[in-house]
């Protein structure tokens, strides 16, 4: 559980700085606009939905790999 709690905290940085390459440059104003964002109607809670979207996305690729290894034996 810690492991994969570390996967989502890493995938939520990662898109946190692709998507808002200026955050290094005015952090706080970004935070305090988070509650008025506009991202799809989500508001506040985009970036968790979008970080927990790319960790599910992630995990099936994982899970298919996993499946592919165990059946060939590896």
């Amino acid at each position: 559980m810690k492991k994969e709690l570390v996967i989502f905290f890493i995938i939520l940085l990662i898109l946190t700085f692709v998507q808002h390459t200026d955050i290094l440059d005015a952090p706080i104003e970004r935070i305090t606009a988070l509650p008025t964002s506009g991202a799809y109607g989500l508001g506040a809670v985009h970036p968790l939905v979008f970080a927990f979207a790319a960790y599910i996305a992630l995990w099936i690729v994982r899970a298919v790999f996993r499946g592919v290894m165990r059946l060939f034996g590896k």
